[in-house]
């Protein structure tokens, strides 16, 4: 599920874009596919710079910036992980469920000031 081929970047962005509205379908309810597909390409970039690979990961990944929030990844805690050349892409959302606790996750919702929906695009 890489999406560097522009053409593919659609096609790509589908089996998410169900995907999602399965799993969250409270946060992406009013929204078209057309901006959620946009959204999800902007995720996977933004999964992609952390070394997050992988249809399961990428999945994972998106289903937490609909479900917790956009920015849930400038959290302290889950960015000091996203960010750690010790723990490698295939790790990294295990170890931030293993690692953060309730509170931290309050604080990771609580990080989005975007309205549902509209994704950040800069790490």
């Amino acid at each position: 599920m890489v999406m560097e081929n522009p053409m593919l970047r659609e096609t790509e962005a589908r089996k998410p874009l169900m995907v999602l509205r399965r799993r969250s379908p409270r946060p992406t309810s009013g929204l078209s596919d057309a901006h959620l597909e946009e959204d999800i390409i902007v995720l996977v970039g933004r999964a992609q710079q952390y070394g997050i690979y992988g249809e399961h990961h990428l999945l994972v990944y998106i289903d937490l910036a609909f479900s917790v929030s956009a920015r849930f990844d400038e959290h302290p805690l889950i960015r000091q992980i996203l960010l750690d050349p010790q723990v490698d892409g295939p790790h990294k959302l295990s170890t931030i469920f293993a690692r953060c606790v309730i509170d931290d996750w309050k604080q990771a919702a609580r990080m989005d000031a975007t309205a549902p929906g509209q994704v950040q695009t800069r790490i």
